[in-house]
Order: C-alpha cells, then sequence, then structure tokens
C-alpha cells in the first residue's frame, strides 16, 4: 500500500507539472482514494477510522493558523506550533523530524534548511562553491584510486553540496531535476524519432552524430 500511496502522489505531481487541469482531478481522486482506503484498513483492524484523521487534521489547522483561530498566539512559529502539538513526544535534536524515507534530493534540502535555521551555513554563495569543488577533488581522487565505497560517497558528498547552493538561489531540487527529466526525455524523443526516420538503428550512429539530433531538439524548444 505504501508503494501505491507513493505512486499516486507522484503522477499527480506530473500533472500539476504539465498543468493539466482534467488530470490533476483524476489524480487528486486518486489520492483521496488512498486516505479513504488506508482509513478503512486502519478501522477494520481497529486502529483508527476517516472520522480520526479528519478530526486530527481539522484540530491541527486550527493549531497552526493562530492568525485566522486563535490571533493571541500569531506570534509563535510554525515549527513552534508543531513542537506544542507533539508535547512531550518532540524530540531533542533538530533533525530529527525530517523525514528520511523521502526522496534523497528532498531530504538534503530539508536537512540544510533545518541546519540553516540555526546559522548552521555558509554567509555566501562562493564559499558554497569552494566546498564543491573541495568535494569533487576527492571525487576524482577516489576515481583514480578506483576505489568504489569512495567514489559513491565522495559523488553523494558532491549531490549534496550542489542542493544547498540550489537552496541559496532558492531552487527546489526535486523540482528542478524533474524539469531537467522532462526536458531530457523531450530531446531524446526527437532523436530516437529521427533515427527511425532515416530507417536505421541507434548502433549505425555514433554520438557526434546524434548530437545533431539532439542541438535540432534543442533549438526548436529555443524557437
Amino acid at each position: 500500500m505504501r508503494r501505491y500511496a507513493l505512486e499516486e502522489v507522484y503522477e499527480l505531481l506530473d500533472a500539476i507539472d504539465r498543468e493539466d487541469d482534467e488530470e490533476i482531478i483524476g489524480e487528486l481522486g486518486d489520492v483521496l482514494l488512498q486516505v479513504l482506503l488506508h482509513s478503512q484498513i486502519g478501522e477494520d483492524n481497529g486502529y483508527f477510522s476517516v472520522d480520526d484523521v479528519i478530526s486530527r487534521l481539522t484540530e491541527k489547522m486550527i493549531h497552526r493558523h493562530p492568525h485566522v483561530f486563535n490571533p493571541e498566539e500569531a506570534h509563535k512559529t510554525w515549527d513552534e506550533l508543531k513542537q506544542e502539538e507533539k508535547g512531550e513526544e518532540v524530540a531533542p535534536l533538530l533533525l530529527d523530524d525530517v523525514i528520511t524515507a523521502a526522496p534523497a534530493l528532498q531530504v538534503a534540502f530539508e536537512l540544510q534548511r533545518k541546519a540553516g535555521k540555526v546559522s548552521f551555513d555558509w554567509d555566501n554563495v562562493d564559499d558554497m562553491w569552494l566546498k564543491w569543488e573541495e568535494e569533487k577533488r576527492e571525487f576524482l581522487e577516489a576515481v583514480a584510486a578506483n576505489d568504489k565505497v569512495e567514489i559513491e560517497k565522495e559523488f553523494g558528498d558532491m549531490l549534496f553540496v550542489l542542493v544547498n547552493i540550489g537552496r541559496f538561489y532558492q531552487l527546489y531540487p526535486e523540482v528542478a531535476l524533474r524539469g531537467t527529466n522532462e526536458k531530457f526525455i523531450r530531446r531524446f524523443n526527437h532523436v530516437e524519432q529521427e533515427v527511425k526516420k532515416a530507417g536505421k538503428d541507434f548502433t549505425q550512429f555514433n554520438l557526434a552524430a546524434l548530437d545533431v539530433f539532439w542541438d535540432q531538439a534543442k533549438k526548436g524548444e529555443d524557437a
């Protein structure tokens, strides 16, 4: 069930990115169905019902929007309000409430955002780029040593720093990479179509020839 819930959310995000209102309606319905299914499973097993889910949501929204429901507490931050909801269950460590089961880029963004709130961050982007150069150098050293474990670690370090650089420019890494993935699909589809038009297959083209088709697709987007 977890896998299906995640798939439905991603399909909703895809519809939003494509600004397809009809698909958004359908995918929102699919997400709602997942809520109802999980709630029904909870009720069947005697744990909770959909009424409990709705009641908890209502309480949470009232508590987290004091400027609407309780002006006397409007000065409190969102994080402070979340901690009050958890009461004694609140973990003493700042990063404990980051959902690490989420996509890795999203987790990296949230970790650095949280740390940045307590000034554990660079003051300017130039320092971030210097850090990236350091990580790149360590990655290449691992490559030269053919150390597979270190190669993977250093590659992860480079990605982590790039996420922070994007955060400096108020870029959300998951959204940015989704856009690049979609762009790659469009351009590669054009390359494949041109290969088929030529009545050949990919093995009959070298990379330079395929790059010509790629550049055609790129210019078509800019036109």
